[in-house]
């Protein structure tokens, strides 16, 4: 896994994904409706990020976009957990590896089962355990639907042991849930919303300056690339 992914840095230099310029040549509607982003950082120091799940359009985003933008795009949120970890290490001193995703399930409904979807975002999720072994310590699963043990199912095949065995389902109590959650990340690093006290500078419970929130793509977007999307100059050897 080491060797795959030094091979990968070597030859893609992801790191240069961090820069403004590479944000920017992001297709807009990636930019307003890839769901998700980092909040804070768990109770062993690691960043944590949730994952709006219930909240992404995917239909909508393969439709407006490439698949190479969203590549990149889910790539550069790796680099920014990486980017997380190394200044964590240097904060505590000592090392910080891998992240908290809190995946929010909340919305999910059975349009989540359409096979293109399921087949791209299983793709994305193969793709970045080959490229960044070990970056997710732990997902922890909220707000699971009624529809979640059929996803998991047409997921489970596909996915690797490791990953498997780090997903933990909290309970559907939301009390309980909240009590699960706040074992793991401290309540001034847990977004309000989610029973902790995190909030936007504007009382927003949902952090909407840290966690972009997702939401259905608008047809005009559907083949509509904007020109700084389109453009692959100065990072084309990632796509």
């Amino acid at each position: 896994m080491y060797n795959t992914a030094a091979d990968f840095r070597l030859r893609h230099r992801p790191e240069r994904l961090l820069t403004p310029q590479a944000e920017q040549r992001l297709p807009e509607v990636l930019r307003r409706h890839l769901s998700g982003g980092f909040v804070g950082f768990d109770r062993s120091g690691r960043p944590v990020r949730v994952e709006l799940f219930g909240a992404l359009d995917l239909p909508g985003l393969l439709r407006a976009s490439r698949w190479r933008h969203l590549r990149r795009a889910k790539l550069r949120e790796c680099e920014l957990a990486l980017r997380l970890c190394r200044r964590q290490t240097r904060r505590l001193g000592r090392p910080v590896i891998g992240m908290t995703v809190i995946f929010d399930m909340a919305g999910a409904t059975a349009r989540f089962l359409w096979p293109p979807g399921v087949t791209a975002y299983l793709r994305l999720v193969r793709m970045l355990e080959d490229n960044y072994p070990e970056l997710v310590s732990q997902l922890l699963v909220v707000n699971s639907p009624t529809v979640f043990p059929l996803l998991y199912r047409l997921c489970q095949p596909l996915l690797s042991t490791a990953m498997r065995n780090k997903i933990h389902v909290l309970s559907s109590d939301p009390r309980q849930a909240t009590m699960e959650l706040l074992d793991r990340v401290a309540s001034d690093q847990l977004p309000a919303y989610l029973g902790g006290e995190l909030r936007d500078e504007n009382g927003d419970p949902r952090c909407s300056s840290k966690i972009c929130q997702g939401g259905r793509v608008a047809a005009g977007y559907y083949g509509n690339e904007s020109a700084d999307g389109a453009s692959g100059s100065g990072d084309s050897d990632i796509d």
